[in-house]
């Protein structure tokens, strides 16, 4: 299975492939920022809806997908939230040209959407052998800070390797570039863990409104996805025992005791790999977002297999927005579509469908009309 890194190191090309010339660009205006709402989105002051473009991996690195074509797939949802990752969108990333920039804002206005969300990615073993300083740490988060102004987002999405002591040194880089800064709480992260506490700490310390948190709903699977179960099976996993380690994950049975009973029903390597799979996502109470709901910014709706019920398999929408509802939010759910890596072995997935099949979910839940 690809990697994350190797994934996002083939995708410069299908950024770069989507641009038109520059010629085409004389309506996009450099410095403009704005953008219409779109038909059918949610109201300010309630939940909306939006995409992360991470959604749609495979059509990107096959070429299926321009970025384009990401921000118009957004659009034929009716709602205008999108969100990019620098890596995987942005031509000659790190580099950004003028010339992309107001491409950029000619999708926003064409297909009037808006930038919510901008993804950092932080590579903390980026110098072999050693560990970055803070000064390198800083460095590569303000010049996504810089990027992230650049294209309209307020948001930028850190990833959890970020340490708080660097997100500390970058508050002033952030009110200058006009960000909120947001570690992802990611699975297996347990929100009754210490693990937010060092985030927590300096922002009750500094009174900084320039960090907060992104909440990825992998931290509420109930279920290990039943797409990843198949792979595995598919792979060499027994059935027999596939299902064991699912029921047991679902029963919150310790890993440990989950492998030793796999090791004793005759589990080969690809049992004990499911058996680690199974365990990497969290089963976290939606009720324990309410303890620090005013610093959520922002959210990840994660989800594997969206049924042909318009049902997420393993994670209990209806609790989480249930819960998001009450403490107030009114940020964006940004589809984050991640089962197309478990059945890619032996069908095309169908990213745009599976979001489709999401957003159907998501309108019902926050009570959105079908007009």
């Amino acid at each position: 299975m690809i990697t994350r890194k190797e994934f996002l190191q083939t995708l410069a090309g299908a950024a770069a492939s989507s641009l038109v010339p520059a010629s085409a660009l004389a309506s996009a205006a450099a410095g403009s920022r704005a953008t219409s709402p779109a038909p059918g989105a949610a109201s300010p002051g309630k939940i909306r809806r939006g995409v992360t473009f991470y959604s749609y991996q495979d059509e990107l690195v096959l070429h299926q997908m321009s970025i384009e074509d990401c921000v118009a797939a957004v659009a034929d949802l009716g709602t205008d939230g999108v969100e990019l990752i620098g890596e995987e969108g942005i031509p000659n990333f790190p580099d950004l040209s003028d010339r992309w920039v107001a491409q950029w804002f000619e999708w926003m206005d064409k297909y009037h959407t808006r930038p919510i969300c901008y993804d950092l990615c932080y590579d903390s073993n980026l110098i072999s052998g050693r560990s970055l300083t803070l000064k390198e740490s800083k460095d590569i988060v303000v010049r996504d800070l810089k990027i992230a102004n650049k294209l309209g987002f307020k948001i930028v999405r850190a990833q959890r390797t970020i340490p708080a002591d660097v997100m500390e040194a970058c508050v002033p880089d952030a009110e200058k570039y006009d960000v909120r800064m947001c570690p992802e709480i990611h699975a297996p992260v347990l929100l009754s863990s210490s693990w937010l506490d060092p985030y927590l700490e300096v922002i009750n310390r500094t009174k900084t409104k320039n960090i907060g948190f992104v909440v990825d709903f992998g931290i509420f699977v109930k279920r290990p996805p039943r797409v990843q179960g198949g792979w595995f099976v598919r792979h060499g996993a027994h059935e027999q025992i596939a299902k064991y380690v699912e029921t047991s994950y679902e029963n919150k049975q310790p890993k440990d005791i989950t492998l030793a009973e796999v090791t004793k029903m005759g589990g080969n390597d690809e049992d004990r790999r499911w058996v680690n799979g199974a365990y990497s996502y969290s089963n976290n109470d939606p009720k324990d977002l309410l303890k620090f709901s005013q610093y959520i910014y922002h959210t990840h709706a994660k989800f594997y297999e969206m049924t042909d019920q318009y049902q997420e398999y393993s994670i209990p929408y209806d609790e989480i927005i249930a819960v998001l509802t009450e403490a107030g939010y009114s940020g964006y759910l940004s589809s984050e579509y991640e089962g197309q890596r478990h059945i890619n072995d032996i069908m095309e997935a169908n990213a745009v469908e599976q979001v489709r099949r999401q957003h159907v979910m998501l309108r019902k839940l926050l009570g959105e009309s079908e007009t």
